[in-house]
């Protein structure tokens, strides 16, 4: 069955909006996967820089500040984390809406 002029523009709208998403969930995923990367760096910097924490006050220093990078780093993944997980979810309601109303 052919779409109705009106149904056929919503679909138009909802399949860019779909493709918008599709982007900007390519951009998180990027960066998710970034950051990934940027924690495991981090805490092999941090346990490094701890097995010589007893050596000096500044390795002492040094251990703490590398702790403290790594920290904002984890806290950066796991917010990217689910925000990732919330726009897969809002994508994915959002085709199976493009999916009832067009693909009648």
């Amino acid at each position: 069955m052919a779409l109705s002029p009106s149904r056929y523009q919503a679909c138009q709208g909802l399949n860019a909006d779909l493709s918008q998403q599709q982007v900007k969930l390519l951009d998180l995923q990027e960066r998710y996967q970034t950051l990934a990367a940027e924690v495991e760096a981090a805490g092999e910097v941090w346990e490094a820089a701890e097995t010589l924490r007893a050596f000096s006050p500044e390795h002492e220093v040094e251990a703490d500040d590398t702790k403290l990078v790594y920290d904002d780093l984890r806290s950066s993944f796991f917010e990217t984390q689910t925000d990732l997980a919330d726009k897969v979810d809002t994508f994915n309601r959002a085709a199976s809406e493009f999916n009832r109303t067009c693909n009648d």
